[in-house]
C-alpha cells in the first residue's frame, strides 16, 4: 500500500494546496491594489463632490445676492413710478385750475361788459325817451328834464 505521502502526491492535494498558497500571496497583493485604487477613486469622486457642492453654494449664493438687488431695484422703480405719477397728477391739476379760473375770470370779464353795455343802451333809451317826452308835452320841459336825468343818476348809481 501506498503511504500516505504517496496518495497524497498521487491525489495532487500538494499541488493544490500549494497552488492556493500562491494564489493567496498573489491575490492579496492584486486584490489590495484593485482595492487601493478603488478607495483612491472613491476619494477622488467624494472631493469632487465636495467642490460641486462647494460651487453650487456659491453660485445659490451669488443668484440669491443677484435676486435680492434685482428686487430692491424693482421696488425703487416702483417708488419713482409712483413719484412721478404723483407729480404729473399734481401738474394737470394745477392746469386745470389754472384754466378754471381763467375761465371764471373771462366770463366774468364778458358779464361785466355786457353789463356795462345794457346800461348805456337803457340809459341812451332813457334819454330818447325822455327827449321825447320834452317835445311832446307843453309843460315847462326843464322840470321833466331834471326828473328823468335823477332817475337815470339813480339807476346809474344802482348799477355800479
Amino acid at each position: 500500500m501506498h503511504t500516505l505521502l504517496e496518495t497524497l502526491l498521487e491525489s495532487n492535494v500538494i499541488n493544490i494546496a500549494i497552488l492556493v498558497v500562491i494564489l493567496i500571496r498573489f491575490a492579496r497583493q492584486v486584490v489590495g491594489e484593485i482595492l487601493v485604487q478603488r478607495q483612491q477613486q472613491v476619494k477622488e469622486a467624494l472631493e469632487e463632490a465636495s467642490n460641486r457642492l462647494k460651487l453650487a453654494e456659491q453660485q445659490l449664493k451669488t443668484a440669491q445676492e443677484e435676486w435680492s438687488q434685482t428686487q430692491e431695484q424693482i421696488n425703487q422703480i416702483e417708488e419713482e413710478a409712483n413719484q412721478t405719477a404723483q407729480v404729473v397728477k399734481e401738474y394737470w391739476l394745477k392746469q386745470a385750475n389754472e384754466a378754471i379760473a381763467q375761465l371764471k375770470t373771462k366770463t366774468q370779464q364778458s358779464l361785466s361788459q355786457a353789463s356795462r353795455q345794457v346800461a348805456k343802451q337803457i340809459r341812451q333809451t332813457l334819454i330818447e325817451l325822455a327827449i321825447e317826452k320834452v317835445k311832446q308835452t307843453p309843460i315847462d320841459g326843464s322840470q321833466i328834464l331834471d326828473r328823468h336825468i335823477s332817475l337815470l343818476s339813480y339807476h346809474e348809481a344802482k348799477n355800479r
